[in-house]
C-alpha cells in the first residue's frame, strides 16, 4: 500500500526501473526519501525490479522496511526497461509521476526544475542532462560512467 495519510492524496510517484542495481540503488533511495520528506508532500517510490539476478530486491525490501513510501514491484524475468517503466507508471497513484534511473546519475533535487515547467503550464516535462548542461548558471555535473557518457553523446548526435 502506498504511503498516505487520511488528510490528502499522493502528490508524487517516483518510478525507478532497476536491473541488477543492488550495489548502487540504496544511496539513491535514501536521497529520494530524505529530499521528499523535507518537502513535506505525500509521495511514493515504486522500484520495479526487472528480473534482477543480484540482491536488488532484498536491498529495496530492506529500505522499504524503514520507509513505507518505498514499494517493490517485481518481475520474475527480465522484460526490459520499457516494460518496467510501463508497470511502474500503471501502478503509480501520484498526481505527478517522475521516472528516475536507479543509479542516481541525476540528483533528485533536479525535480524542482521539472516542477517549474509543469507550474508554467507544461503538460509534460522531460529533463535533458545534455541540454541543461549548456544553460547559463547550470552548476550540475553528471556522474555517469565513461561508456555511458560516450554512448549518450553518440545518441544525442544521431538524434539531432
Amino acid at each position: 500500500m502506498p504511503f498516505q495519510d487520511t488528510s490528502g492524496s499522493i502528490q508524487w510517484s517516483i518510478i525507478i526501473s532497476a536491473h541488477n542495481e543492488a550495489a548502487r540503488i540504496l544511496p539513491y533511495l535514501r536521497s529520494i526519501t530524505s529530499y521528499m520528506q523535507d518537502r513535506g508532500e505525500l509521495y511514493e517510490v515504486l522500484v520495479v525490479d526487472d528480473g534482477s539476478t543480484d540482491a536488488t530486491a532484498s536491498v529495496v525490501e530492506t529500505a522499504a522496511s524503514s520507509a513505507p513510501e518505498i514499494q517493490l514491484l517485481r518481475t520474475p524475468l527480465r522484460q526490459g526497461k520499457g516494460a518496467a517503466v510501463r508497470r511502474g507508471m500503471q501502478a503509480a497513484v501520484g498526481r505527478l509521476q517522475l521516472l528516475a534511473d536507479a543509479e542516481g546519475a541525476t540528483p533528485i533535487q533536479e525535480l524542482a526544475r521539472l516542477e517549474q515547467a509543469v507550474a508554467s503550464g507544461a503538460d509534460l516535462a522531460i529533463g535533458s542532462r545534455a541540454l541543461a548542461s549548456r544553460l547559463p548558471g547550470y552548476g550540475y555535473t553528471v556522474q555517469a560512467c565513461f561508456y555511458r557518457t560516450i554512448l549518450s553523446n553518440l545518441f544525442n548526435s544521431v538524434l539531432q
